[in-house]
């Protein structure tokens, strides 16, 4: 089985894949990059082609052995979307777990819209964005309340300077561009377009989950964890 480096979600944190980590170890290397706070204590302007480069680096310092699965949440998913396709670092495939790619001009916009909300109230949009979008009935009240704690303590200007990375037309690869086996995972209420994901590549397979919003890896790591064997297998 090959390492599995998992990316944490925009204003997330590493811990926040700890039921992975602690179902692959015995069987396998993983780890849980902690990307976002590198690119705070980097003290340069916080860019997507900033956050991939400090994975690249953390996966150099782990010395993995072997090309590892990116398994990215959200954000995550495009950074490991972006590092597959320009190619730096060997990647044995990836997983984009419940995050919005392939971006159309739709989400480009709708993100613009969001952008804009964060830049005149941080809190409240981010508040209202996790209460409105993320969160499903179903989910762990006090793992979503965990989770939004741990954002609200993340630099403003660090976030909204990543968001604002998303919207800005050529941020992201094309789907086809990626060469290497992709898995592509839904919440209970998906950012994931399905159809111009599988569209887009011929090594693309999909998945959802039952019952949870957008933080799977916390609120059903079950099924994640299912998935993630089943796609390993696969390859």
């Amino acid at each position: 089985m090959p390492p599995l480096v998992c990316l944490h979600g925009w204003c997330c944190d590493a811990w926040h894949f700890d039921p992975q980590v602690a179902y692959f170890s015995p069987v396998t290397e993983i780890c849980s990059i902690p990307w976002r706070s590198r690119v705070e204590a980097s003290g340069q302007e916080a860019t997507l082609g900033l956050a991939v480069r400090e994975i690249e680096s953390a996966c150099r310092e782990h010395d993995l052995g072997a090309p590892p699965v990116l398994v990215g949440h959200s954000m995550g998913g495009l950074l490991a979307a972006r590092i597959a396709a320009e190619g730096r670092l060997p990647v044995a495939g990836i997983v984009i777990i419940d995050a919005t790619y392939p971006m159309g001009d739709d989400a480009r916009s709708q993100f613009g819209d969001v952008l804009t909300r964060l830049r005149a109230d941080f809190e409240a949009t981010t508040r209202d964005f996790f209460s409105n979008r993320l969160v499903i009935p179903q989910d762990d009240p006090g793992i979503t309340a965990r989770v939004i704690d741990g954002v609200m303590a993340v630099d403003p200007q660090v976030a909204i300077d990543l968001f604002a990375d998303i919207t800005s037309p050529g941020s992201m690869p094309p789907v086809e561009s990626i060469d290497v086996p992709i898995l592509g995972i839904g919440s209970s209420r998906p950012f994931l377009p399905r159809e111009a994901l599988l569209e887009g590549s011929a090594r693309a397979s999909y998945g959802q989950v039952v019952g949870s919003g957008h933080m799977i890896m916390l609120q059903v790591p079950d099924q994640l964890n299912a998935m993630l064997d089943r796609f390993l297998a696969m390859r």
